[in-house]
């Protein structure tokens, strides 16, 4: 099947692969193997659904990888999970009160410790209720008393770990 340019409609669309730069906090990540469409006859670029959906796996994977980045979707993630408001999750991050929606919508960068406190809080057990005190708030869990990362598909329940460890001690 063959797809016709929307802008000149000639058929000479051809994929292509190319290296994309996406901002992560304050600085730019290089993600290699993006798919867009270019046209033969005029040279305009055309992304359909299906190369965007891969291309935005790619940028979550490039993202993750990252130290000191956060994709905008794992904020709103993290924060849904908890049902926190924008502000709470500000407040519980230590941030300015319109940080979280501002980092959320594009308008302001995180600054890489607090990326790296936030990539913490999604992989090691405890610290979102740790965070919590500090912040003299109370944290709802989610997914039915699931560590916090368990529920975003990050970082396993701790005591299965903890008790496997105990076990070795054991011995």
């Amino acid at each position: 099947m063959s797809l016709n340019c929307p802008f000149c409609e000639a058929e000479a669309l051809t994929q292509v692969t190319y290296t994309h730069a996406v901002r992560a906090g304050r600085r730019m990540v290089e993600v290699p193997d993006c798919q867009q469409m270019v046209c033969g006859n005029c040279g305009e670029t055309v992304v359909p659904l299906t190369l965007y959906e891969h291309n935005h796996e790619r940028i979550e994977s490039a993202l993750a990888s990252t130290p000191a980045a956060v994709s905008r979707g794992l904020l709103k993630r993290l924060r849904e999970a908890y049902n926190l408001s924008q502000r709470d999750a500000s407040r519980l991050f230590g941030a300015g009160e319109a940080a979280f929606a501002k980092w959320e919508s594009g308008q302001s960068e995180m600054s890489d410790p607090a990326a790296l406190l936030v990539q913490c809080a999604l992989q090691v057990p405890g610290v979102m209720d740790h965070l919590a005190a500090l912040a003299g708030m109370r944290l709802h869990t989610p997914s039915g008393g699931r560590h916090e990362a368990d529920a975003l598909g990050r970082v396993q329940r701790r005591s299965a770990p903890v008790r496997a460890e105990a076990e070795v001690l054991a011995k």
